[in-house]
């Protein structure tokens, strides 16, 4: 069973720079050799903004999804007891290394509420506590070392190399290919879209590149999709120690600690909700789905697919793609994958059509 921590939620796939440093010096370093430099300084330019899970084995607390990007619940983070303020020196070193990114703070098209941050550019104060990164490498330490691979082909051409990683990565996304996961492909799938049609001065590169990648890597995601399932071993994702089944068992089991419905992709609305601490359980539950809210985020599954987009988008920056061909590609792979499921594409169409409203809110 957990202890009272802060850790990482749902699409967080991985933890700003600041954060690892502070928290986790071996997923640091796992990082830095993958070629993380890059995502990090993109998405995390504007500053930490983490979705924090407030998990507790003690059967008088809750378990709460909570956005780190709303004032609300920093508070509240902050009187947590398992929370420790980190040094304010990260926060100026993060910054500092955004300037050397063109793209910073503009680029990071693959999370769904991005709008919302770039609105709110205002100084932050980070919290964590030591487990944030053990849990974040626990997800993530696997698929790392198919990008640190990927990666290495730097003498393929562009497009071989886009094939390439589609295949390596959608061989990863493939276990999350299922109904129940509909909403975050569909989330990721219209802001990407979003993302390539919304500035002018994009759309013709956009347009350029489409003829380039949609071709093979709608091929290659389609072939690999079309598999059988692999079995899904989780026991190859305890790199750091942390047995993941059975913390994700535990976590099923106990109703006193089952995950909050939270409306991550419209955090406004969040804040424009909360009230006390107290209430905060009862007015989310209300807003979601309680049986869609279980099947998405009770299993550790849905990290990966998050994780395998997260991880093409920083492969292809690692190899000089531009940011709008990284974003294309992405965008494939996410569309393909849900084509191939008309189940999940049925579900996703409310999805798509709330995530684009939003992005434009």
């Amino acid at each position: 069973m957990f202890d009272r921590v802060i850790r990482v939620a749902y699409f967080d796939a991985a933890p700003a720079l600041l954060v690892v440093d502070a928290l986790h010096p071996a997923l640091s370093s796992l990082i830095r050799t993958a070629g993380m430099r890059a995502y990090l300084r993109t998405d995390w330019a504007r500053g930490p903004h983490f979705d924090a899970v407030i998990e507790s084995s003690a059967g008088d607390a809750t378990r709460r999804d909570i956005d780190g990007a709303c004032d609300e619940i920093r508070r509240w983070i902050a009187r947590h007891p398992s929370t420790q303020r980190l040094p304010t020196d990260y926060l100026a070193r993060s910054r500092r290394m955004a300037g050397a990114e063109q793209w910073a703070g503009a680029i990071e098209p693959l999370y769904s509420n991005n709008h919302v941050f770039l609105a709110a550019n205002k100084k932050r104060t980070l919290w964590g506590s030591p487990a944030l990164g053990e849990a974040a490498a626990t997800f993530h330490c696997g698929v790392l070392g198919d990008v640190a691979q990927i990666a290495a082909a730097r003498e393929r051409s562009r497009g071989g190399f886009v094939v390439e990683a589609a295949r390596r990565l959608a061989s990863v996304g493939h276990m999350t290919a299922d109904a129940a996961f509909a909403f975050w492909p569909a989330s990721l799938l219209a802001h990407t879209r979003l993302f390539l049609t919304a500035h002018p001065s994009l759309r013709p590169v956009s347009e350029a590149a489409w003829g380039r990648l949609a071709g093979p890597v709608t091929a290659m995601v389609s072939e690999v999709v079309s598999r059988p399932d692999p079995p899904i071993d989780l026991s190859g994702w305890t790199a750091t120690g942390v047995d993941l089944d059975r913390a994700v068992s535990a976590i099923q089991a106990d109703p006193d600690t089952r995950l909050v419905p939270v409306d991550v992709d419209n955090p406004l609305h969040i804040r424009d909700t909360l009230g006390s601490d107290e209430a905060v359980t009862a007015r989310l539950t209300d807003m979601f789905d309680a049986d869609r809210n279980a099947a998405v985020f009770a299993s550790p599954l849905h990290h990966r697919f998050r994780i395998v987009i997260n991880m093409m988008y920083e492969a292809l920056a690692a190899a000089t793609i531009s940011p709008v061909e990284r974003a294309l590609a992405c965008y494939l792979l996410i569309r393909a994958i849900v084509a191939d499921f008309p189940e999940v594409a049925a579900r996703a169409r409310d999805a798509v059509a709330e995530m684009a409203g939003a992005a434009h809110a």
